[in-house]
């Protein structure tokens, strides 16, 4: 045996040169790698993602609720509830400085397209029918309601028999009595309608499930403050909460079709187990009435389908969330079937989104789609439905 393997020693040793076989040559399994690493990243497993980490997210609900009644929200307030999906890039200035940091800023929960068909639809999901307006943080504390734009300048600043809105209900109750609302302002009916509940009487709903919230929306704050859905002096705008039903086909069709006495703007889609958390998350989802066939596969009525104004695909909601993304507006796209010509020329449609409340698509950023015809139209949507 010895010298046998003194005799191979002797003869050298030979690399073998099989590609497979080479350093340099790339794994066959790199591909399945880098394709669950991509897969990880789409709409559904981000989901159960975002459920997950919010099981493990540990801050102070209340204090950090009471600071934004105050007014005293700060940057490590925003480290601390884990807010990052919000890009801080133009907090600084042209030179260089650090701007001053509006503590309403980035406080509302914002959506996404929905392109993936949520899992559970009808056991774990939540619809709202929402109206045409300003997306709007209300914060009624110390006798004064409120109303902060997403970017947290404030719009307005009235009493409301909401809790902590007027002197009348702030005396009555404890001074660290204050209420959160996340809204849709109506201009035309006047109206706030209440799309989610943060806070209730100095009470966090931060760490809530959205079940929880909605039901103490539509309940508690109505059984305990029933005036505040009519007009009166002390309470100049009605407050009404947004219309919910679960997930069922019927229930879905029948919200949208039910008269109603405002303009429908879109739907959202919340996970009944989604906590209140400022930012984008997947957990809320987004469309318009006519992309749910093509979305979920639940038919509409002809007259939600004739309206349709552009025309969309997967791909195109796809690379418009990937847009959204570490942004506080919302990209959307607005292409209609049949542009007008204008002699191959672009045609914008721009309005300012901090002083005039318009329909809404879902953002204020531009979004330019290639339509059918040589035309490229590109509208620039305001900001008043964030969704």
């Amino acid at each position: 045996m010895a010298e046998e393997l003194s005799s191979l020693l002797n003869q050298g040793l030979t690399v073998n040169t099989n590609e497979n076989h080479s350093n340099t040559h790339v794994h066959p399994r790199l591909d399945e790698y880098k394709s669950r690493s991509i897969k990880s990243g789409d709409q559904s497993n981000r989901r159960n993602e975002c459920l997950n980490r919010q099981k493990n997210r540990r801050f102070d609900a209340q204090n950090y609720a009471r600071k934004l009644a105050e007014g005293d929200i700060n940057d490590e307030d925003m480290v601390e509830i884990d807010s990052h999906d919000i890009s801080e890039s133009k907090d600084v200035d042209g030179k260089g400085k650090k701007k001053k940091h509006h503590p309403y800023k980035n406080q509302l929960m914002l959506s996404e397209w929905v392109i993936d068909p949520p899992l559970g639809l009808e056991k774990d999901w939540l619809m709202v029918v929402c109206p045409v307006g300003k997306r709007l943080l209300l914060v009624a504390n110390k006798g004064h309601t409120t109303a902060y734009t997403k970017s947290g300048h404030a719009l307005n600043k009235f009493p409301s028999l909401l809790p902590g809105g007027s002197f009348k209900t702030w005396k009555k109750s404890s001074s660290s009595s204050f209420t959160i609302l996340d809204c849709i302002y109506d201009e035309i009916n006047r109206t706030y309608w209440m799309l989610d509940l943060i806070s209730y009487k100095g009470t966090s709903m931060y760490e809530s499930e959205t079940d929880f919230r909605f039901f103490w929306l539509n309940t508690k704050l109505l059984e305990e403050n029933p005036n505040i859905s009519t007009y009166s002096p002390v309470n100049p705008y009605k407050f009404i909460p947004c219309s919910y039903v679960p997930c069922l086909n019927n229930d879905i069709v029948n919200a949208l079709t039910d008269m109603t006495s405002y303009q429908v703007d879109g739907v959202l889609f919340y996970h009944r187990l989604a906590h209140y958390h400022p930012g984008r998350t997947p957990l809320v989802g987004w469309l318009k009435p006519y992309m749910i066939p093509d979305i979920l596969n639940i038919p509409m009525p002809l007259s939600i389908m004739e309206s349709a104004p552009v025309e969309f695909n997967r791909e195109i909601l796809k690379d418009a969330n990937e847009k959204l993304q570490n942004t506080l507006s919302d990209k959307s796209f607005n292409n209609p079937k049949s542009p007008q010509k204008n002699n191959n020329k672009m045609e914008t449609v721009e309005n300012n989104p901090d002083s005039k409340l318009t329909s809404t698509v879902e953002g204020d950023l531009l979004s330019t789609m290639e339509s059918d015809s040589v035309n490229t139209v590109t509208i620039k949507v305001s900001e008043d439905m964030d969704t």
